[in-house]
């Protein structure tokens, strides 16, 4: 799954990895290092040729409520109405350094951190949504592969760089252009329970800690 991810690189290093000639001006003044993304946060995505802000999470009608809705299972978003217009149509990369999962559960409950084994981006599927003068995401999920499949079934799907124009550009849904991002060779790296409040943010929620929930 993904319900939390880090996005740590200032938006001229994001820009410059992906090869985006336009920086959103907001965007640039705005964003900070934040090691802690959560629902609602307002995040960097790629539109096109244009890295700009975009909030993460999207309301959906529920009987006779809403529910944010951050994650979008690749398998069905075809078909489903609140996402088959965008998954057709607006489609956008969403980059991170990593991304949090948890293992155990109650005072044992341990967090670690996925992230690309080189340092580099993980770069995420995402769909966009309009609204008002803002815009929302949503991350597309797939089935978890290999190890780290024990940890969560669910992973970001990932876009690799000979997919991403496709994926940005081309008519329809391109999936081919997907992988799970447990399929890059992920590191697992155990990390600070502090993480579990979204009130904590900074490098040290990435600093390795003891296993209070062994993950095999």
């Amino acid at each position: 799954m993904c319900g939390r991810y880090v996005s740590a690189r200032t938006v001229d290093l994001i820009a410059e990895e992906l090869g985006v000639a336009d920086v959103d001006e907001v965007l640039r003044a705005d964003h900070r290092p934040d090691y802690n993304v959560a629902p609602t946060a307002t995040v960097p995505a790629v539109l096109g040729r244009t890295l700009t802000a975009a909030t993460w999470g999207l309301p959906v009608q529920v009987g006779d409520g809403t529910r944010l809705v951050i994650n979008a299972r690749v398998e069905s978003a075809a078909e489903r109405p609140a996402f088959s217009s965008a998954y057709a149509e607006r489609r956008c990369l969403l980059p991170a350094d990593g991304y949090y999962e948890w293992s155990g559960s109650g005072a044992a409950r341990q967090p670690w951190f996925l992230s690309p084994a080189d340092g580099g981006l993980l770069v995420m599927a995402g769909l966009y949504f309009r609204r008002g003068d803002g815009l929302l995401v949503v991350v597309l999920t797939g089935p978890a592969t290999g190890e780290a499949a024990r940890l969560h079934d669910r992973t970001p799907m990932a876009v690799p760089p000979e997919g991403r124009e496709r994926w940005l550009t081309a008519a329809g849904a391109p999936v081919d252009t997907l992988v799970p991002a447990t399929a890059l060779g992920l590191d697992v790296c155990p990390v600070s329970p502090a993480v579990n409040s979204v009130a904590n943010n900074g490098p040290y929620l990435l600093d390795r800690q003891p296993v209070q929930s062994p993950l095999f």
